[in-house]
């Protein structure tokens, strides 16, 4: 997996992430912000749900391989936009404990720990060129003028080191989906009665799928469950206090 280190310019070091520390940090040693370039920077820097969009103008959109709860716009060096989502939505923020400066050659983001932010869990940044098109030197796809979607960004291990990462983890790896009927998975009764009573030919359940079994899965590669059948089956077992009687015969074959 790449590593961003210190040594690399593209680098960024988380300083602290901690409610203890009373402060979140990002040195930020490549970014330029002397230009007139707009710079955005997408951070999951809370314990709540985030947004994967950044509408950055009425008609240009980037989107996230993680959730953001905030986006700061950044432009000749000065933070000109705090947006925080809540609510399900973007909100321009007022919000004390956002500074940004110069230290040793590099660009110190500071955040104040507070209720809404407690550490970094994941950041990404991107510039606008000169004609506002959406970070034109980083890769991403874009199947529509407008909106592009970068496919990585970076996280913190346990030294603090960001590390580049993608939508499943490294950049490299794709989501691998187990299909599975549970119904059928976690039923060990080999009877097959038509038109048989549970208690005759019995089913799988949710607590089948133990946490060994789903660790089981992940070592063998998958990424993903697809739980399939899982609306209503046809039954006729009587679940009259849960709001479903017994089907008729003709409309099943198992239980």
């Amino acid at each position: 997996m790449p590593k961003l280190h210190l040594s690399l310019l593209g680098a960024l070091v988380l300083s602290a992430s901690s409610l203890s520390a009373r402060w979140v940090d990002l040195n930020l040693p490549e970014l330029d912000f002397s230009g007139k370039n707009t710079v955005w920077i997408a951070l999951d820097a809370g314990a709540s749900f985030g947004s994967t969009v950044i509408q950055v103008d009425a008609s240009n959109r980037a989107f996230l391989a993680f959730q953001a709860d905030f986006a700061l716009r950044i432009s000749e060096g000065e933070i000109i936009e705090v947006r925080q989502y809540k609510d399900y939505q973007w909100h321009t923020v007022q919000l004390e404990g956002v500074t940004l400066s110069s230290e040793g050659g590099r660009m110190k983001l500071s955040l104040k720990a507070s209720r809404g932010i407690d550490a970094i869990r994941a950041v990404q940044w991107f510039s606008l060129g000169e004609s506002g098109e959406i970070a034109p030197k980083k890769s991403y796809i874009s199947r529509k003028e407008g909106e592009v979607y970068l496919p990585f960004y970076y996280a913190p291990n346990a030294l603090g080191i960001l590390e580049m990462r993608g939508r499943y983890g490294s950049p490299d790896a794709k989501p691998v989906i187990y299909q599975m009927l549970p119904r059928l998975y976690g039923n060990a009764n080999e009877t097959r009665k038509a038109n048989g009573t549970l208690a005759e030919n019995g089913t799988g359940k949710f607590s089948d799928l133990s946490d060994s079994i789903l660790a089981g899965m992940r070592a063998d590669g998958f990424s993903h469950i697809w739980l399939t059948g899982l609306l209503q089956q046809a039954t006729s077992t009587d679940y009259s206090e849960a709001g479903q009687a017994a089907d008729d015969p003709d409309l099943q074959h198992t239980t």
